[in-house]
């Protein structure tokens, strides 16, 4: 073929041909043995259907135009050309990602792009490789237990072996799940562990229901959980009075109950406020002198002024005159029976009224009674039938 102008046929992508007169310059006449488009017959040594530059021979797309041949998936299939550049099974105009292959196009966050190919695949802002939970959204990367996972992906947000779902404090450790008060939040994160309504750090026994916050000894610890409520320095398992401070654990009688909170000190039956000799057992009572002290404690039972030690005739008549020595009236030391002491009757009258007369002098020089009342008791004794008158 000569060159200049000449007339040619060019192939239409329909099939159809067209007649024109153009320049040598045409695929026709560099190609002349393969119609342009149709893919038909590969043509001579010489031949660049698409014009790149590299003949068909090479080219991996003979058809495009692709001078640096690129092929990123390897498939023989230039890139120009090819349908599914990452040779996924999907189409490039299809495909979320179509420079990698994905064939699940999985789209965490829903955007246009696919995970394989989505630097941020929760779409939170943070890259995947900076995000401590890459396909959950967490802005501001907590991670409670500081381990290389975010809370919002961790399983276990405070690392102590509970899953969170089962755990009753997940962001606070608690292996043992302990629930002091059973209200499904652990002791760990439960600012009230009894439920009695005094918070933890305000309560004075965080982990024993005492709403009253209750304090006898004011060391802090509240009663219900301290071990020495009275603060006495015994063990209220051992403190025979454990409420009331009694460090000696005195206990008069002997009844497991210490002195300090014994309500009956003697064991008597009668309380300690009713009771007139409160340390000492006397159940009946008795009161010779009425002076409020009962016999049983009382030191000078008849009350005549002379201590029962030293008092030779107890319980004295109240009204009667007495020696402050001996403690006795002349009634005591003449006893009408016999002489005081002995269980022998007088010899005779005559001895009688003479002990009258003479302890009756004696009364009169102690100033105990009067002469005058010296000679009525004399002749009252004359008159008597005592040692024998009849």
């Amino acid at each position: 073929m000569r060159a200049g102008k000449f007339h040619y046929a060019w192939l239409n992508i329909d099939g159809g041909w067209t007649g024109t007169t153009a320049v040598r310059r045409y695929a026709f006449e560099s190609c002349p043995d393969q119609p342009i488009l149709n893919g038909a017959t590969t043509g001579g040594a010489t031949c660049d259907a698409d014009g790149d530059g590299v003949l068909n021979t090479s080219d991996n797309c003979p058809q495009v135009a692709n001078p640096d041949q690129a092929d990123g998936d390897a498939d023989g299939i230039g890139d120009a050309g090819d349908s599914d550049l990452d040779n996924d099974g999907v189409v490039n105009t299809s495909d979320n990602c179509p420079l990698l292959a994905n064939t699940e196009q999985a789209n965490n966050d829903g955007d246009t792009l696919g995970d394989a190919c989505d630097p941020d695949d929760d779409n939170d802002t943070v890259l995947d490789g900076a995000d401590n939970c890459p396909f959950a959204a967490n802005l501001n990367q907590a991670n409670a237990d500081d381990d290389s996972q975010g809370d919002v992906c961790d399983g276990d947000d405070d690392n102590d072996g509970v899953l969170d779902v089962a755990d009753d404090c997940p962001f606070a450790p608690n292996p043992e799940q302990t629930d002091t008060d059973g209200d499904a939040q652990g002791d760990a994160c439960d600012t009230d562990d009894d439920n009695d309504g005094v918070a933890d750090e305000a309560d004075n026994c965080p982990v024993t229901n005492n709403a009253d916050q209750a304090d006898l000894d004011g060391d802090l610890i509240g009663d219900v959980c301290d071990e020495d409520v009275d603060g006495d320095g015994i063990n209220n398992t051992a403190d025979n009075c454990p409420t009331v401070s009694n460090p000696g654990q005195d206990n008069s009688d002997a009844d497991g109950q210490g002195d300090a909170c014994d309500g009956d000190l003697d064991g008597d039956g009668t309380a300690n406020g009713q009771d007139n000799c409160p340390s000492l057992a006397n159940s009946d009572q008795a009161d010779f002198d009425s002076d409020g002290e009962g016999d049983a404690c009382d030191t000078d039972v008849d009350g005549d002024g002379v201590a029962n030690t030293s008092d030779v005739c107890g319980r004295t008549s109240l009204t009667a005159v007495v020696d402050p020595t001996t403690g006795c009236s002349l009634v005591q030391l003449c006893p009408c029976a016999g002489p005081q002491g002995t269980t022998v009757a007088w010899k005779n009258h005559g001895q009688y009224q003479s002990c009258v007369a003479k302890s009756a002098t004696s009364f009169v020089t102690l100033g105990l009674i009067t002469p005058a009342q010296k000679d009525a008791t004399v002749s009252a004794a004359a008159q008597s039938s005592c040692g024998g008158k009849n």
